[in-house]
């Protein structure tokens, strides 16, 4: 709308004796309106390549979080959620003797390979909780560091496809009543114990009794996709109940296929109990990237747009000065100018507008694509790829746009041409 003003005010107060002075088409084909049309086509080159390098950039970011390596196997695996009602399972050892039983009837069903609880997934926020461990210094429990902590039962790595790297998994023997044990993630020995291997040593965990790490399990993504793995322990259910819990089913078919025969199951169990949140760990998954999805593809769909409009304008102006210099070229051809020639001179001012345009778009893309940093994964803000990809994909396409009006300028007819007014 603004553009399409100021040509709208120039001409609604015109200078009468300019304009009977003028021949024409002369009056539009003056060398300061020529340049105002070279730098407003400039201008839109520039600001469609600072959207198509934004593009490019989070292009590359996204590809690069689908391929980050999770810690774990997402193949197969069915989750649902359960929350118990405090009045009807207000013991702890109710609550972790539903979830037992859960584990139990869900394993013997066809198509289920395996079946765990926990109370946390990856990807999902954790529960955090204040720990002390051995060889750090004592100090009061609300100066402790916080990390990641999460109850599971004893098939929950089994299940999740996650590797034992050393010690041993829990197992049945891990009762309430028994020493209490933990396994932790290999970051978690490193920020720790950084020249041991972890296990045998032990933690305090909030106010509880001290903790023996029996196990050290991989790293898994357990915050987001683009953040480093966190120092996370892990504890048996049976020690530690909770009234909510992910089950996790690992399937060996289609997942989804079993999400009926696991809900009549677990009715079974509870007829009251609701089953919520059914999905397989690749919806999960997909919900996790679904902002960088929407963002990549908002700005690929913006700036493909302004890919489109650019070479519309490019081709717009090379068309018109085309006609507005017919008498011009038309003299160049009858002097003796070969067609090679004119199509040579009309590319020219087409290639110049767009070549001063990706200039000014890769100095502006340097600069405001440094704000996107927070956005991208595994990919600089001034990656060079992406630039140069961007340039080349632009000064390509104004080489198609300028051609096209430039090769009907070399087929002009000469003496059709001086005859033109």
């Amino acid at each position: 709308m603004l553009f399409g003003l100021i040509p709208a005010f120039q001409f609604s107060k015109p200078d009468l004796q300019t304009v009977l002075r003028e021949e024409g088409r002369a009056t539009a084909g003056t060398r300061r309106s020529g340049l105002a049309r070279s730098l407003l086509v400039s201008s839109q080159v520039a600001l469609s390549l600072i959207l198509l390098v934004g593009a490019g950039l989070l292009a590359r970011s996204f590809a690069n979080l689908q391929s980050v390596t999770l810690g774990f196997d997402p193949e197969d695996l069915l989750l649902l959620d359960i929350t118990l009602p405090e009045t009807q399972y207000s013991s702890p050892w109710k609550r972790a003797a539903f979830f037992e039983n859960v584990v139990e009837q869900l394993t013997p069903l066809a198509g289920v390979r395996s079946v765990a609880v926990s109370t946390a997934l990856p990807l999902l926020p954790a529960q955090y909780s204040p720990m002390l461990p051995e060889g750090q210094p004592e100090v009061a429990i609300a100066r402790r560091p916080n990390h990641a902590i999460q109850a599971i039962s004893p098939a929950y790595f089994e299940t999740m496809g996650i590797a034992l790297l050393r010690g041993r998994k829990f197992e049945e023997r891990d009762k309430k009543d028994a020493p209490a044990v933990a396994i932790v993630n290999e970051r978690f020995v490193r920020r720790f114990w950084p020249n041991e291997n972890g296990i045998g040593k032990r933690i305090v965990i909030g106010s509880a009794a001290v903790t023996e790490i029996v196990g050290v399990v991989a790293d898994v993504k357990n915050i987001r996709l683009a953040v480093e793995s966190v120092p996370e322990l892990y504890y048996p259910l049976a020690q530690h109940p909770s009234e909510s819990m992910h089950v996790i089913v690992r399937s060996a078919g289609d997942p989804a296929s079993l999400a009926l025969a696991v809900r009549t199951r677990i009715s079974s169990i509870d007829p009251e109990q609701p089953v919520t949140n059914v999905r397989t760990m690749q919806q999960h998954l997909a919900n996790s990237i679904a902002q960088a999805r929407l963002t990549t593809l908002l700005l690929g769909i913006f700036s493909i747009g302004a890919l489109v409009v650019a070479t519309i304008g490019l081709y717009g102006l090379i068309s018109y000065s085309v006609a507005q210099r017919t008498q011009e070229l038309g003299i160049r051809l009858a002097l003796g100018a070969a067609p090679r020639d004119i199509q040579r001179l009309v590319m020219r001012q087409g290639l110049l507008a767009a070549l001063a345009g990706v200039l000014a778009g890769l100095a502006g893309s340097l600069l405001l694509t440094r704000v996107m940093r927070s956005l991208l994964y595994d990919v600089s803000a001034t990656d060079a790829r992406t630039f140069t990809v961007t340039a080349v994909v632009f000064l390509t396409v104004a080489v198609v746009a300028s051609y096209i009006p430039a090769r009907r300028a070399a087929r002009l007819d000469p003496s059709e041409t001086l005859r033109y007014e």
